[in-house]
């Protein structure tokens, strides 16, 4: 995976990671990449579509073969990963603001198109303090 990535400019391959691994916005990716909403969308975009590529495609396949069909972060991805800092494009939790992983990246169906709502708390404890929070602002004259 991380020789797929290394043809590619480093901010796109960032965003491509951004995106995939931590289901980040184009909101968030542009914030993170100092570069316009509209212009992290067509980063993102263009990145998925350069790994669409055939002779992409063909090394992609060759990796998910050799992995047995599960996505595998190995070392080389991790020094990609750990290098860019990628930890900044994690969710951020509306009530703790810490950072937290998605349920999905632990899945072998990471590169599905992540369907549903996204979360906006990290756990189920932030939620309910979150719901009392705003159960009690109503409930104040």
């Amino acid at each position: 995976m991380a020789e797929v990535l290394k043809t590619m400019k480093a901010p796109e391959a960032m965003a491509v990671l951004a995106y995939v691994l931590y289901g980040s916005t184009p909101e968030l990716i542009g914030q993170q990449l100092g570069i316009t909403t509209y212009a992290a969308f067509r980063v993102v975009s263009q990145s998925l579509s350069m790994l669409r590529h055939p002779a992409q495609v063909q090394k992609l396949r060759d990796y998910i073969m050799d992995t047995d069909g599960e996505v595998v972060i190995d070392f080389e991805l991790r020094g990609m990963i750990r290098g860019w800092n990628m930890e900044r494009f994690a969710p951020v939790c509306v009530q703790c603001a810490r950072r937290y992983q998605l349920d999905r990246l632990h899945s072998p169906y990471v590169w599905r198109n992540f369907l549903g709502r996204p979360r906006k708390y990290c756990s189920n404890r932030c939620r309910q303090a979150a719901y009392r929070a705003r159960r009690s602002e109503r409930n104040t004259p």
